[in-house]
C-alpha cells in the first residue's frame, strides 16, 4: 500500500511539474475557439500555441512546430497561423499541423484574417505587402503592394467588403483596402505609434492596440469619434481579440509575457471595462524616456500591501509613490520628476508575494 501511495504521489508531482512548464513566451495573437470554450494564444518566442480554458488553466495546443509564430485566425473549423515558414494550417481537435503554404518572397509575416470566400489575407510588415491565400488551392499570391506603408493588424469588414489595416509607423493611419478594386483609402489619421492589432465588439466599436503609449484605444464604428483609452500600462500590446460571446477583450502583452483578459460590460449608454487580473504585474512606464512626468502601471490579483518606490542608480530612494493596502485590480501612478536631474532611475514594486524592479530614463 505504501508503495502504491508513493507511486501515486510521484505521478502527481510529475503532472504538477509538467503543468507548471506551460508558459506564455512573447504572446502575439489570441482567438476564441467557441465550440471548445477556450482561447488559443500564439507564442512568438518559442513557436508554440497555448490553449487557455475559461478557468485560466493553460495547456499546449501545439508545442513549437514553427518559429516566429505570430497572427492566428480560425476559419471553417481550422486554425491558421502566420509564421516564419509560411501560413500553417492546424487541426483544431488535436492541434496537429495539417498543411503549410509557403510564401517565397516573404520577409515578416505578421497578422492573418479570413474573409467569407475561402481566402486568407496575411500582412507582411517588412515587405510592405498583403498576401492572399486561396484555401481551395492552398496557393498564395501578392494581393497588394503598399509602397512604403508597413501593414500590421488586419480586420475583415464584411459589410463594406474591405480590409481595415493598421500600420506600424509613427502617427499611424488606419487604412481601408477595397477587396474588389484594391483601392487604398485613409479612414483616419492618429497620433498613435506602431499600431499592432485591431478587433471589433458586437456593438461595432473598434479596438486598436498601439505600442507608442502601450495602450488599447476604442473608436466608434465609423472612426469619427475621439478615441478612448480602454486599457493601458502594457509592454507591447500585440494582436488583440474581442470575444463577443463572453464580452472579453483579450490583450497579449508581448514583452510582458502575459495575456490580459478584460471583461467588457455593455449598458444602454455604452460599455465599460472591468479588469480581471490573473497575476502580479509591474509594467514598463510610459512614456519612456520621459520629461518630466511618466505613468507607472501595475496589477494585483489579490489584496496586498503595496510599496512602489523610485531609486537612483546609487540605490538612494528618491520617491515613494505607494505605501498602503490595495484591493485586487489595475492601477496607475503618475511620477513627477521635475525636481530630479536627467538619468536612469529604477522603480520597484514590493508586495508579500511579488517583487520586481524596472529601469526608466529621465531625459530633460
Amino acid at each position: 500500500m505504501k508503495q502504491l501511495c508513493s507511486i501515486f504521489f510521484s505521478l502527481l508531482l510529475a503532472a504538477t511539474f509538467l503543468k507548471a512548464q506551460v508558459n506564455y513566451n512573447a504572446p502575439e495573437s489570441v482567438v476564441y475557439d467557441a465550440p471548445r470554450s477556450r482561447y488559443l494564444v500564439s507564442n512568438a518566442g518559442d513557436g508554440s500555441i497555448i490553449a487557455r480554458n475559461l478557468n485560466g488553466d493553460l495547456n499546449y495546443f501545439n508545442q513549437g512546430s514553427s518559429s516566429g509564430m505570430r497572427g492566428i485566425t480560425i476559419y471553417n473549423n481550422k486554425l491558421y497561423a502566420a509564421a516564419n515558414e509560411g501560413v500553417i494550417e492546424y487541426n483544431l481537435t488535436n492541434g496537429q499541423k495539417t498543411n503549410i503554404v509557403e510564401i517565397t518572397d516573404k520577409l515578416f509575416l505578421n497578422d492573418i484574417i479570413a474573409d467569407d470566400n475561402s481566402n486568407l489575407y496575411v500582412s507582411d510588415t517588412d515587405a510592405h505587402k498583403i498576401y492572399r491565400v486561396n484555401l481551395s488551392t492552398m496557393i498564395a499570391e501578392i494581393f497588394i503592394e503598399m509602397g512604403t506603408d508597413s501593414p500590421n493588424g488586419l480586420f475583415y469588414d464584411k459589410a463594406n467588403n474591405r480590409l481595415i489595416v493598421v500600420l506600424w509607423e509613427i502617427n499611424a493611419r488606419i487604412l481601408a483596402v477595397d477587396l474588389n478594386t484594391k483601392a487604398i483609402t485613409t479612414i483616419r489619421t492618429t497620433n498613435f505609434s506602431n499600431c499592432d492589432g485591431i478587433t471589433i465588439d458586437q456593438n461595432g466599436n473598434y479596438y486598436i492596440s498601439e505600442w507608442g503609449h502601450n495602450t488599447v484605444q476604442r473608436f466608434n464604428n465609423t472612426f469619427s469619434d475621439t478615441p478612448e483609452v480602454v486599457a493601458n500600462g502594457y509592454n507591447g500590446p500585440a494582436d488583440i481579440y474581442f470575444d463577443q460571446i463572453n464580452n472579453i477583450l483579450a490583450i497579449p502583452n508581448m514583452d510582458g509575457n502575459n495575456v490580459d483578459f478584460k471583461q467588457i460590460q455593455f449598458t444602454d449608454v455604452g460599455s465599460s471595462v472591468n479588469s480581471l487580473p490573473e497575476s502580479f504585474v509591474l509594467y514598463q512606464n510610459y512614456p519612456n524616456p520621459f520629461n518630466p512626468t511618466t505613468v507607472i502601471g501595475y496589477q494585483l490579483p489579490v489584496s496586498n500591501h503595496v510599496t512602489l518606490e523610485v531609486y537612483d542608480l546609487l540605490g538612494r530612494e528618491v520617491a515613494t509613490l505607494v505605501n498602503e493596502e490595495k484591493a485586487p485590480g489595475n492601477y496607475e501612478v503618475k511620477f513627477d520628476a521635475s525636481k530630479l536631474p536627467s538619468g536612469v532611475y529604477i522603480y520597484r514594486l514590493l508586495t508579500d508575494k511579488y517583487v520586481k524592479a524596472i529601469k526608466m530614463i529621465l531625459a530633460k
